[in-house]
């Protein structure tokens, strides 16, 4: 699982307005996707809504298209991401920095964050915005 996450998947961390962490997986072989899916149920008791959807903006060299299956709510994606961290080899620096942002988000107060979580949470964002190369 780790492998895939480090080879074809992707740790998302979205800005502040709501602030939310995802991880996407993506493949041109819809049998992997399923495969994913069913070790998340099975192996990590890893249930979100089922969504493998085709994703025409990613393509392959070969001009396949993708399919992608992601997590987002955050107790879900916490849980992949400490058990796959000791693992992962090229995304092991996003892992790290979407536990960070949700355990910030986690601590807010009515629905609130105080200025200081902003900027904590702008600047983990920053930071994983240029370790995803955008």
């Amino acid at each position: 699982m780790a492998g895939f996450l480090d080879a074809d998947g992707c740790i998302g961390i979205k800005g502040i307005n709501p602030p939310a962490v995802r991880i996407d997986f993506y493949n041109t072989d819809y049998k992997v996707i399923e495969w994913i899916h069913k070790k998340l149920y099975i192996q990590h008791n890893i249930e979100e809504q089922k969504y493998i959807t085709k994703d025409d903006r990613k393509r392959d060299r070969q001009k396949r298209v993708c399919y992608r299956i992601g997590l987002t709510k955050k107790d879900k994606v916490i849980s992949l991401l400490e058990i796959l961290r000791p693992y992962l080899i090229r995304k092991q620096k996003q892992a790290e920095l979407g536990i960070e942002f949700i355990k910030i988000c986690n601590r807010r107060h009515n629905h609130r964050y105080t200025e200081h979580m902003h900027k904590q949470l702008n600047k983990i964002y920053e930071k994983n915005k240029k370790l995803n190369g955008r």
